[in-house]
């Protein structure tokens, strides 16, 4: 709940320090981290540190794991079946009661996905295709100061979670995008033409989104005496602009979700997870002057000001 301090390297009951050789020490916290990232959510804060001591000459280590607050709460061990909360008391762990986890969300901060701390180390070699779309975009390099002034990564250069969806090799579930054609003017009673689902880096994402719609669109032409102009479906301003929006201003804690483009005879739907952010609308009629502007993901959206789009 508050966080705290465990040990690996000693028997449960009585204490007696089993510890570890160098190699075995550093194997040892590998496999606890990967057991961590693998089944842990959301990301710990995690710091460790080998503890040395001798026996008959021998040098052994045994493991201090020391764990902070978690900002966001409750962290929920995910395996098997399904997701499961934990509450240490006097000594022995628990399932958390409905009430203490309750508690645990209240007592959480409210704090954007995006700008959450990841255990990513920043390697400019790995956003080449951000580095790239920026170029494209203002005609300038992007640099490492300017990623700094927005909060990409912070003073130990771990990346921030909204960074890690830029990353080349980015193949997060957040980042699912699911096009659609549908043979009439609605989904429940039309034919699927065509489903098409990606994933990978957001800079990615744009480009896959783009190039299905504007692959498969309608045109037609309006015939001038010496020439004609064509006519597309859907702008590709207009296009561009909502793809930019969904990709902003979705919900990135709403997992199993995905943007959704559909394609009818009549039109184009764009559809980004989440509610209106900061607001209490329940109904269907909205009276826009009274929601609050404000944005949903800070990180994601100040880097794409910065690429002016």
């Amino acid at each position: 709940y508050k966080g705290g301090t465990f040990y690996i390297g000693a028997e449960d009951g009585n204490f007696k320090l089993i510890g570890f050789d160098s190699y075995s020490a550093d194997k040892e916290r590998n496999y606890f981290y990967n057991l961590v990232n693998t089944y842990v959510n959301p990301n710990l804060d995690i710091k460790s540190t080998l503890i040395p001591y001798t026996v008959n000459d021998k040098d052994l280590f045994i493991l201090k794991i020391t764990i902070g607050e978690s900002i966001i709460k409750p962290v929920a061990l995910q395996y098997k079946s399904g997701a499961t909360f934990y509450m240490r008391r006097d000594g022995f762990t628990n399932n958390a009661t409905i009430d203490e986890i309750k508690n645990m969300v209240l007592s959480c901060s409210s704090i954007q996905f995006d700008m959450i701390d990841s255990n990513k180390i920043y390697d400019k070699s790995k956003f080449t295709k951000l580095f790239q779309f920026y170029k494209e975009k203002t005609s300038s390099t992007l640099t490492d100061k300017i990623l700094a002034s927005i909060g990409f990564f912070n003073v130990d250069h771990r990346l921030k979670n909204g960074a890690c969806l830029f990353l080349d090799d980015c193949s997060s579930s957040k980042t699912q995008l699911f096009c659609s054609i549908f043979s009439g003017i609605n989904k429940g009673s039309e034919r699927t033409i065509t489903l098409q689902k990606y994933k990978g880096n957001l800079i990615d994402l744009i480009g896959y989104a783009k190039e299905f719609v504007e692959s498969r669109m309608n045109r037609s032409f309006i015939k001038l005496p010496d020439r004609r102009i064509d006519i597309e479906a859907f702008p590709h301003r207009a296009l561009f602009e909502g793809i930019i929006n969904a990709i902003a201003h979705r919900d990135y804690y709403l997992d199993g979700t995905q943007i959704q483009i559909d394609m009818f005879q009549d039109r184009l739907e764009i559809t980004s997870p989440g509610s209106f952010y900061l607001s209490n609308f329940n109904g269907t009629v909205y009276d826009l002057s009274k929601l609050i502007s404000k944005r949903r993901n800070e990180l994601i959206c100040n880097i794409l000001v910065r690429c002016k789009v």
